[in-house]
């Protein structure tokens, strides 16, 4: 019984905490011919996912991870991503990093690493947790907000940042997180957030982000020159 609800949570968090994530990604990817994606720490279902997508639209798609026991074509950090892809002779058109750069100390050269990889009208598709707990410890160093994201990615010509869910969201977020406390408390929390986001809808994606407190996470998708 205690697996089964085990099971049942973790699927409900996914669900609520990955929404809107693989939706946008694959929609801007099938805008390009034939493209060649990167994905950066890319590992387990998205990452198949993803890789299917680009595999249908007749493009290449390649892993960079520093984890080796992800099995990555490309072994490395993101931070030295320019000596990596020039060893590799690939260059990429969409660069994607799904709730990676949380985890890399310096996220500013990381990402005028990939700015500079990328060609001329190259995509880069971030993702960033917002209200998830620290996790992966002690490998989780940021949270950054809209205003936060614009000035790291402020070589790109043009960046548009959207967020998932809202401040409803995040609260049910939090509770659903409540699988991985190992507490009593925690496990009533994950109760009530099943619940929840079993009767409520799916957070959806906002655009306008003036009067938005809070979120399940952000994403950018930026352009280059």
């Amino acid at each position: 019984m205690k697996d089964y609800i085990w099971g049942l949570g973790l699927k409900a968090l996914k669900r609520w905490t990955r929404s809107g994530l693989i939706e946008t990604t694959i929609s801007e990817i099938s805008k390009i011919t034939q493209p060649n994606v990167l994905s950066i720490g890319g590992f387990g279902p998205v990452d198949t996912q993803l890789k299917a997508i680009v595999q249908s639209l007749g493009g290449k798609y390649l892993t960079l991870d520093v984890e080796t026991n992800h099995s990555p074509e490309i072994i490395g950090d993101v931070e030295n991503i320019e000596a990596l892809l020039l060893s590799r002779n690939f260059v990429p058109d969409v660069i994607v990093a799904l709730e990676v750069l949380e985890h890399v100390p310096n996220t500013s050269k990381a990402i005028h690493g990939i700015h500079n990889v990328l060609p001329p009208k190259g995509v880069f598709i971030l993702s960033m947790p917002w209200i998830i707990p620290i996790h992966d410890r002690p490998f989780d160093f940021y949270r950054f907000t809209p205003a936060a994201l614009q000035r790291h990615l402020s070589e790109f010509e043009s960046c548009r940042i959207i967020a998932r869910g809202n401040y409803y969201d995040s609260v049910v977020a939090l509770l659903l997180r409540g699988l991985f406390t190992g507490r009593h408390l925690g496990k009533f929390l994950l109760i009530i957030g099943m619940v929840l986001s079993s009767i409520s809808m799916r957070p959806r994606i906002y655009e306008q982000l003036e009067h938005l407190d809070s979120c399940i996470g952000y994403m950018a998708i930026s352009r280059k020159h």
